[in-house]
């Protein structure tokens, strides 16, 4: 089963908006809550973000590309 970070930072913003106090014990509730709630953003945003890694060719292996440099297949400029 996989985590709703979505609704936990709902949940976290709605816990933050219920702390209406200026004590000290408020203060850290809210640092508290904001550490989580970016937290739950990072994960929420960065799940799936894992791209899929391209192989290029080794340096000196003879690549060339396909296509002619350009719209007239100059050769590149030196």
């Amino acid at each position: 089963m996989r985590s709703d970070f979505a609704t936990a930072r709902l949940h976290l913003e709605h816990a933050q908006d219920c702390l209406r106090g200026d004590d000290n014990l408020t203060e850290k509730m809210l640092t508290a809550l904001s550490l989580l709630i970016d937290a739950a953003l990072t994960a929420e945003y960065t799940r799936n973000q894992a791209g899929k890694v391209v192989p290029f060719p080794p340096v000196g292996a003879g690549w060339r590309p396909k296509k002619p440099f350009g719209n007239r297949g100059e050769n590149p400029p030196s």
